[in-house]
This record gives C-alpha cells, structure tokens and sequence, in this order.
C-alpha cells in the first residue's frame, strides 16, 4: 500500500501548481483541484492540456515601450497638455503621420501591392487570414521576388485562420529567403489549450515607415467579387510616417512569440540573371493582375 502514499503526494504536488498559477483564478482553480482529485495524475494532464495558459508574458510587452513612449515635439506649445495627458492615459504617446482610409479589399490590396513593389529594405507581413487565391498568391509571388533581391521579408500567420496555408507555398518562401513564423500553432496535444488564443492582426509594415492595418485580410472574398460571399464591407487604413513604428513594435513583439516554421532550404540563392528575369516578370503580372481585376469590378 506504499504506493497508495506516493500517488498521494504527487497529487498533493500537482494540486500545489494549480493553485500557484490560478491564483488569481480561484474558481477555476477550485474547479481543476476537484478534477485532480477525482482523477489522480489523469486529471492534472487534463489541466495541461486543456487550461489557459499564459501565451504574452507582461516582460515582453513592457520591454518594447521605452522607445514607443517618446513624445514629438511637433505639436507645438498648445498640445503639451493633451499629449502629456495622452503618455499618461495610454499605452504609447503621439506620432505624426498620414492616414488613408479604405472601405474596400481591392482599394487597400491596390495601394498595398504598389507598396509591396517600392520597398527596399524591409517587409513584415502579419494576418490572421492568408488565402492561397488570387489575391495571396499575387501578393506571396512578390515577396518572394522581394527577398531573392536582397529585402529582408518576415511573415508572420495565424495557426487557425491560416491553417490551410499549403506547406508547399511556405517551403518556396523560405527557399527564397523569407522568414516565416506561426503565432499559436495547433499541435497535439495542446490544441485545447490555445484555441481560442488567436492572432486577429492584419498588418504590413514596409521599410519602417508606410504600414497597414485593419480588418480586412488577405483573400478574394475581401474584393467584393466572389459571388458565394457578395459584397464585403470592412475598413483598413495605410499609415505613413512616424506613426508606422508603433505597429512595428506590435509586429516586433508577435515576432518573439512566433513559432518558426519546421522547413529547411534546399535550393541555393539565385543567380542575378535569375533575379533580374524574377522582376521582370513579377512587374507585367502585376499589371496583368490589375488589369483583371479592374475588369471583373467594372461589371459589377
């Protein structure tokens, strides 16, 4: 009967963790106590499996603001007192910049492709949705004419909303150079425990100063032209300036948490023929693919 004793403290072990991490929680700690007890060891798997865990750490949110926090001096002397009141009030201060706001999928993927195709240095891509369509493997083929020109391209996608993503189209990405990440991946067996923890952003920011950001993500049905989804209505805004680097931060942030993705490159870099043949192309699709569009939205 001695190991009746042991199985006793182990319990008695495991019921000590959940009460430390629920802490604040004691109802839901009450509750996965009572099921540990009623199910030695089986019980706190469950808890394991099935319990919330702490994805976001406060460290890591709190280590990105120092810079976000500095105020510009701008505004001027009849500002001070809103901006001070706004550092104190909000999570990050003032920034100037432009915004443009777009009210339809093929305005913002338009403005944001054009953007796609200027950029020099760096591209961070982040979505909850992003459709191998017309619309994602439009914008997929310029990040990777992108990276094998020397722009350091990151992408970043949700584990749920963009499950169906083909590995394939991953493994051409990385092969080309580009960084990819899934933030909250389902994995057995702690798909219970992060499903309903999700990535919702869908953000671009290009070279650190022109960023994109609202509801709108990457698929065809966010056109307006699928006749199975009809018209879709929803808001995105392309920001431009100082203002870019507070979604940066957020971007920057996602970054660490991010699961890389499990594929290794097996083709080497491409060779400049290769490149320059890649950007010849990649610009007449481009105005190929506008064109198309542009002709399926006049009929409607």
């Amino acid at each position: 009967m001695e190991w009746i004793f042991y199985l006793y403290l182990i319990n008695t072990f495991f019921i000590l963790i959940i009460a430390i991490r629920d802490v604040r929680r004691p109802a839901k700690a009450l509750n996965w106590i009572i099921i540990v007890l009623l199910l030695p060891i089986i019980g706190f798997l469950l808890y394991l499996s099935i319990s919330n865990p702490k994805f976001i750490h406060r460290k890591r949110l709190t280590s990105s603001k120092s810079e976000s926090n500095k105020l510009p001096d701008t505004f001027g002397d009849s500002a001070s007192v809103i901006a001070d009141a706004l550092r104190h009030f909000t999570v990050n201060g003032l920034r100037t910049g432009q915004v443009q706001v777009f009210d339809n999928g093929i305005a913002k993927y338009e403005q944001l492709i054009e953007s796609l195709l200027k950029a020099q240095k760096t591209i961070d891509l982040e979505y909850f949705i992003y459709r191998n369509d017309q619309i994602g493997s439009r914008i997929t083929e310029l990040l990777i004419e992108k990276a094998v020109n020397g722009v350091r391209v990151r992408f970043m996608r949700d584990g749920l909303g963009s499950y169906n993503f083909p590995r394939k189209k991953i493994r051409q990405m990385v092969e080309a150079g580009i960084e990819c990440r899934t933030i909250f991946p389902l994995r057995f067996p702690w798909i219970l425990s992060n499903w309903n923890y999700r990535d919702h952003c869908k953000m671009a920011i290009i070279d650190g100063k022109i960023a994109f950001n609202g509801g709108i993500n990457i698929g065809y049905e966010y056109t307006g032209l699928n006749p199975d989804v009809g018209f879709w209505r929803d808001t995105h805004l392309q920001v431009i300036g100082e203002a870019s680097a507070d979604l940066q931060t957020v971007f920057d942030v996602h970054w660490e948490i991010a699961v890389p993705e499990r594929i290794k490159s097996k083709i080497n870099l491409k060779t400049k023929s290769e490149v320059t043949k890649i950007n010849s192309i990649g610009r007449a699709d481009h105005s190929k693919w506008s064109a198309e569009l542009g002709s399926e939205l006049s009929t409607l």
